[in-house]
């Protein structure tokens, strides 16, 4: 273990519920295990709001940021937070400073480490996507500077191309507390269906549209729908969302666990062509209590989910093939349980002492 009181400034722009900040509330605690002094940059420190809430041990410097509906006055809030934080930065960071930046939305914070020349880390969870013209200029500024990169996946680390250099390919991880769930029992779904969970953030792109179809196309199973999202994003959706029998929706959870023990089989239905997911946490998660998963065959996800292994890689668009594939888990137990035990086997990969070691390489190598 480090013995050292090396300071070390995360920068993440959002505290909310997506894997961007799931992921990065494993990097504090690694950095606090080898005793760095950490310093959180972020929007809120409640845990109530967010992932990165309400750690014991950091200090935190809240920065005045929050997503709106009105597409013009967040980007205007975006750019005032940038400011916030690079003047933040340009006078508290030090000789020997580490920036640790989550996702390139953290522009402010590495152009304040890299003007003070000390060492700076993105850390890259969002593929390239040159229709984006914000992210798109980042990755320009990204290009231009020589720092240190993480990828979220080796997907991740080759849709930039030759654009951004190589990097780190860190896979996620899982909290400790999921593994330390009672191992999934041998399971007949004949008598009650299986329980499909999907937990995403509240983004038609997500495939939120294409579960309820499922849901409404199969009212003999369960199914339960968790929701990243904001007050005004909630309160839309539950104006114009249908109310089926078999689906419940939740938002905003902060205890995940107590879902994937309710749960049999996990989905992510992102939509091809309109996102792609670089990884894809809730799959690991569902991995680590032993749930098979339905998966998108393009992006991270495929370094991990193997069809009929421990899931199926399945386009959302293939509602029929969605469909036929829980009929078959829920009538044929022997299969559902081979995928199972997959899946729980696959997960053990993806331990946080892994992800604490790649990560303590990452950073100190010169």
């Amino acid at each position: 273990m480090k013995n050292t009181s090396q300071r070390v400034f995360i920068s993440h722009l959002l505290n909310d519920f997506s894997g961007s900040p799931n992921i990065c509330q494993h990097v504090v605690a690694g950095l606090l295990k080898h005793n760095y002094t950490v310093y959180i940059l972020t929007s809120s420190k409640e845990n109530k709001d967010g992932f990165l809430g309400d750690i014991y041990g950091v200090h935190y410097k809240i920065i005045p940021y929050k997503w709106y509906k009105s597409k013009l006055r967040t980007f205007f809030h975006f750019w005032k937070a940038q400011m916030h934080v690079f003047v933040y930065l340009m006078l508290k960071i030090r000789q020997g400073d580490l920036l640790y930046c989550n996702t390139v939305l953290s522009i402010g914070a590495v152009l304040a480490g890299k003007i003070r020349g000390q060492n700076t880390i993105c850390h890259i969870h969002e593929p390239f996507n040159a229709q984006k013209q914000l992210q798109a200029f980042l990755f320009k500024i990204l290009r231009k500077l020589n720092l240190k990169k993480i990828f979220v996946s080796a997907y991740t680390m080759s849709s930039f191309g030759q654009a951004l250099g190589t990097g780190t390919v860190l896979y996620n991880t899982v909290s400790k507390s999921f593994y330390a769930l009672p191992p999934p029992k041998k399971r007949n779904l004949e008598s009650n269906g299986p329980k499909i969970l999907m937990a995403c953030s509240l983004k038609p792109f997500k495939g939120i549209y294409n579960f309820i179809q499922i849901a409404r196309s199969v009212p003999e199973y369960n199914f339960r729908l968790i929701l990243n999202a904001n007050s005004a994003e909630i309160s839309d959706f539950k104006q114009n969302s249908p109310e089926l029998p078999n689906l419940e929706i939740f938002f905003n959870q902060l205890n995940m666990k107590e879902h994937f023990i309710w749960s049999d089989l996990v989905t992510n239905l992102s939509i091809p062509g309109q996102f792609v997911e670089t990884f894809g946490l809730t799959l690991l998660e569902a991995f680590a209590c032993g749930r098979p998963v339905i998966a998108p065959p393009v992006g991270g996800p495929t370094e991990f989910v193997k069809e009929n292994e421990n899931g199926y890689l399945i386009s959302s668009i293939q509602i029929s093939l969605i469909i036929d594939k829980l009929y078959l888990l829920g009538s044929n137990p022997d299969i559902y349980n081979r995928l199972s035990e997959g899946a729980r086997i696959s997960g053990l990969d993806f331990k946080e002492e892994n992800f604490e070691k790649k990560l303590m390489s990452a950073i100190l190598i010169p």
